[in-house]
């Protein structure tokens, strides 16, 4: 089912015997962000392409069709509700009240958009008018049969047309022409001239058919039924400047919702929710008619931009009787018909309209979603001034699901950066509303384990300490190691090395090194235990005491580094999962206490990667991420952690999906300290000897 052509109404769119775990403060840390207030970045998938999940569909003002449809069906453990029920939900704060007028039915003029010329089949009753002024507004029957030159035809179809006088220097309009059109002809002939009283000036002729109170328009092979009375109506355009013509279809209001109803909400939905279609519809159109400029022809036009009007074809009994049933009904606020918006999805959240009954807040009765894509090379052909995309970074307004709606896209590229609105980018990808979030197609999983020879299994790179030979041991799963690699072709000093995980596009470890000059380089891995060849990330990092590789650590589906400098200040090195870096950031402050820090990758079960540190007393803490580069409260795991002569984690080591701590002692036995998924430990044991010579990397 869809709910149509509302999406662009908006003029009216997440242990051991010798550990303990207790809270701490975290005094180390910067305050976690907000997570519906930060920023999110997302890097260029490898498939160019992001999949993307949305909400809502249009502007998010009053009633959602699909939050009425979903409140009328009931939940779980919820009743559905009437119709004034679902009104009062969607504008709190009104009442529901007769609309008033003639017949507690008024009548309303519609424009019937992008339509100039008004052919009507020809039926008996038809008439016309060419002077809505004269006395009983100048309506005369038309005959069936025009004589012409002798001879008598049968009328297929009239119509109008206005004409200007053959002197180029006369006004733009001079009167009307009453045409017709025989059967079997092609063309329509003059049959009755009327000149403008007043040369240049509004001015409007009508059919309609009292007897059947509806009109054909078209031929009388191809043609759409109107209830009510079609105008040809001649005034000023929108702008003042210009003279232009138009159709108006003007009916009585229950004859409008007929044909609005079911081209704004399926009628085969729940009897409650077309009621209250029919209801907002009405209200929505009188607010239009009671605030119309008297100058202007219409009250309200027949498509998007006010409410979808299709002609009598597209009418449906179910919403025949929604109309019906609240006959003449709307909804009220201070006596008179509210601005009563809507849209086919909210997405779960309704937004501020800017009146009192226009509230922002929570709708549990809105459940729908889309699906879409991004191509990286839509976006770049749509703002060609970034180059090659880089990265999306979105912030949202706070509301609702997700974070909310994305108020801002900066566009990331090669060349510059460009910032849009959410609207504007949803709106060249083609989505259904500004309510929508990439799905990460990469994210620290291919970090941890530390994978460095295409297994799948996490394995642990070390150094000779005394020649900085570097030797790999190949996870086997359980906790057991193969026979080393040994990479004679690298060369780094142990002191300053570490595995940065996947730092590229691939699923290989690689590794990472501060070169003497204070270059940060990467040695891409080759998969088979070995690197390659140093490339320079960036200069000016002699002076970080520690580094270490991090995964994902921001949540924007590249991996980490965290820096530690010699004042203490922990450093976010963000990576653009494309072998280089999106930059440095402060994350935390007063670091310079501990002696290890280290990333386990997800350690206590939520997704997102966590941090660990040894201070200065042997208290290992844990500092669970956010999932944006901040952290929450520090808890204690581990208390003597001070025995330990090296601390590292290449994730899950025994191959049980949890990550895992490696510890080794200064008699060089090795430890396997397996984490439970949750934070805690399961039972620590020895899983080697012999480790005393070497330097193991974090």
């Amino acid at each position: 089912m869809n709910v149509k052509n509302v999406r662009l109404r908006h003029v009216r769119s997440r242990a051991a015997a010798a550990m303990g775990a207790v809270a701490l403060a975290a005094p180390f840390v910067l305050a976690a962000a907000s997570p519906a207030a930060a920023a999110e970045t997302y890097l260029r998938p490898a498939s160019g392409v992001f999949p993307i999940d949305g909400r809502g569909f249009g502007h998010g003002h009053g009633m959602s069709q699909y939050g009425a449809k979903g409140a009328a069906e009931g939940q779980t453990g919820r009743p559905g509700l009437t119709w004034p029920d679902i009104m009062a939900f969607y504008y709190p704060g009104t009442t529901i009240g007769d609309i008033g007028g003639t017949g507690n039915n008024p009548l309303l003029r519609v424009r019937l958009v992008g339509q100039t010329t008004l052919p009507v089949v020809a039926q008996s009753g038809l008439r016309v008018t060419l002077d809505p002024t004269a006395a009983g507004g100048g309506w005369h029957v038309l005959p069936p049969t025009v004589t012409q030159g002798g001879q008598t035809h049968p009328v297929e179809s009239w119509d109008v047309a206005y004409f200007k006088d053959t002197n180029p220097a006369a006004p733009d309009y001079s009167g009307w022409y009453l045409r017709f059109r025989w059967v079997g002809s092609t063309g329509f002939l003059n049959y009755q001239k009327a000149p403008a009283t007043a040369p240049n000036t509004a001015r409007s002729t009508a059919f309609d058919n009292p007897s059947t109170g509806m009109l054909r328009k078209g031929t009388s092979t191809k043609y759409s039924t109107y209830r009510g009375e079609l105008r040809h109506v001649h005034a000023l355009s929108k702008a003042g400047s210009k003279w232009t013509v138009t159709v108006v279809d003007a009916l009585p209001m229950e004859s409008y919702l007929r044909d609005v109803v079911p081209n704004e909400m399926p009628a085969s939905w729940s009897r409650e929710a077309v009621r209250s279609q029919a209801v907002a519809s009405r209200t929505y159109a009188d607010y239009d008619r009671l605030h119309a400029p008297p100058s202007r022809a219409y009250d309200t036009c027949d498509t998007t931009s006010c409410q979808v009007m299709k002609p009598v074809e597209t009418e449906q009994a179910t919403s025949d009787a929604a109309v019906i049933a609240t006959a003449g009904k709307t909804v009220k606020y201070q006596g008179s018909s509210a601005y009563a918006q809507f849209s086919a999805s909210n997405g779960g959240y309704m937004l501020d309209g800017g009146h009192p009954y226009l509230v922002s807040k929570p709708d549990p009765y809105d459940t729908f979603t889309w699906t879409n894509t991004a191509s990286a090379t839509t976006i770049e052909q749509s703002w060609p001034s970034i180059g090659r995309l880089i990265s999306l970074s979105l912030t949202r307004d706070g509301h609702g699901a997700w974070g909310g709606r994305v108020t801002s896209v900066d566009i990331r590229g090669s060349s510059t950066t460009v910032t849009v609105s959410g609207n504007e980018f949803a709106y060249a990808m083609g989505f259904m509303s500004s309510f929508f979030k990439p799905r990460s197609t990469r994210v620290s999983a291919p970090s941890f384990p530390k994978d460095t020879t295409s297994d799948g299994r996490a394995d642990v790179v070390a150094a000779v300490t005394a020649t900085s030979q570097l030797r790999v041991y190949p996870g086997r799963g359980g906790g057991a190691f193969s026979t080393p690699v040994i990479d004679s072709g690298t060369v780094v000093n142990p002191a300053k090395a570490f595995m940065a995980g996947t730092w590229d596009t691939g699923s290989v470890a690689d590794l990472m090194a501060v070169a003497p000059d204070g270059s940060l380089q990467w040695f891409r891995g080759k998969g088979n235990g070995t690197f390659g060849p140093p490339v320079t990330l960036g200069t000016g990092y002699g002076g970080y005491t520690l580094m270490s590789g991090v995964g994902d650590l921001n949540g924007d589906g590249g991996t980490d580094v965290v820096g530690r400098r010699s004042d203490g200040a922990l450093m976010l090195l963000a990576g653009d999962g494309q072998g280089g870096l999106l930059g440095q950031s402060v994350i935390g402050t007063g670091w310079d206490g501990f002696t290890t820090i280290f990333s386990p990758g997800d350690f206590n079960g939520d997704g997102r990667t966590d941090l660990m540190g040894i201070d200065g007393a042997g208290n290992l803490r844990l500092y669970r991420g956010v999932g944006n580069g901040t952290f929450q409260t520090a808890i204690l795991v581990g208390w003597g952690w001070s025995s330990f002569t090296s601390v590292s984690s290449p994730g899950d080591f025994d191959g049980d999906g949890k990550a895992d701590v490696l510890c080794r002692r200064a008699d060089g036995s090795l430890w396997l300290y397996p984490g439970n998924g949750a934070g805690g430990w399961g039972r620590a044991r020895q899983i080697g000897t012999g480790w005393s010579g070497l330097t193991i990397l974090r």
